[in-house]
């Protein structure tokens, strides 16, 4: 069965990182084969800061090469109203979100607008919130 995965900022930095090949860099070679493969703006945004900061020139090559791989998905109007939902449900629950968990309440928002699964390393990030699954998790056959 082919998912809907949107990939966490967390598994596109290691993707990204261009110094040492990554074990989830070959997952993701095999995964975007098989299955339809989200890239936030929100996620590209997080990352991207980072290695034009530390002047990474492979790992920003990688990441201006995942659109070929993966789907962009852009912010709109709707993900804004989507996002701001769950962010007030969170907080309604007791879960205030943490310093820069609005990151995370925005890939949730898109998520759940595209019936995607969130690929992560930490679930409790998207718990209650949307569907996610740790990267080691996702069926690549």
């Amino acid at each position: 069965m082919k998912l809907k995965l949107l990939l966490d900022t967390g598994v596109l930095s290691e993707i990204c990182h261009g110094k040492v090949e990554r074990p989830v860099r070959g997952w993701f070679e095999r995964i975007s084969q098989r299955h339809d493969v989200l890239l936030s703006d929100v996620a590209d945004y997080e990352v991207r800061r980072e290695l034009v900061r530390s002047k990474a020139l492979r790992g920003l090559a990688l990441l201006d090469g995942m659109p070929v791989r993966a789907q962009r998905l852009r912010m709109t109007d709707a993900t804004w109203l989507r996002a701001a939902t769950l962010w007030a449900q969170l907080v309604t629950l007791g879960r205030t979100p943490a310093k820069g968990i609005a990151g995370d309440v925005h890939l949730a928002a898109q998520a759940d607008l595209e019936g995607a699964t969130v690929v992560t390393y930490n679930l409790k990030d998207f718990a209650d919130v949307v569907s996610a699954s740790l990267w080691t998790n996702v069926p690549i056959a």
